[in-house]
C-alpha cells in the first residue's frame, strides 16, 4: 500500500472537453501535492527529496550565520554585538 496514495484517488486522464474553461476546471481539481507514484517513481522519493530539501536548508543557514570579527583590541565579537553597540 502507498505510504503517499494519490489525494482523492483522483485519476489522470485526458479531458474531451469542447471548452477552454472546461480545462481550466480540470486542472484547478489537481491535488496540490503529487504522490510520487504518479511519476513512476518509489513512495520514499518524496521522503528522500524532503530529506535533501532539508539537508540543503541547514547548510545555506550555517552559511549566513554571524561569524566573529576582530576589532582593534584584538578581543572577537559577533556582527549582532556589532550593530547594538551602533545603534
Amino acid at each position: 500500500k502507498p505510504t503517499q496514495p494519490i489525494p482523492n484517488d483522483f485519476v489522470y486522464s485526458i479531458p474531451s472537453k469542447p471548452e477552454h474553461v472546461d480545462y481550466l476546471r480540470y486542472i484547478q481539481s489537481f491535488p496540490e501535492n503529487d504522490s510520487p507514484e504518479v511519476f513512476g517513481l518509489h513512495p520514499n522519493a518524496d521522503l528522500t527529496f524532503r530529506i535533501a530539501s532539508a539537508n540543503e536548508l541547514l547548510a545555506k543557514l550555517t552559511l549566513i550565520q554571524p561569524t566573529r570579527a576582530l576589532e582593534g583590541s584584538g578581543e572577537g565579537c559577533a556582527a549582532e554585538e556589532r550593530i547594538k553597540d551602533r545603534c
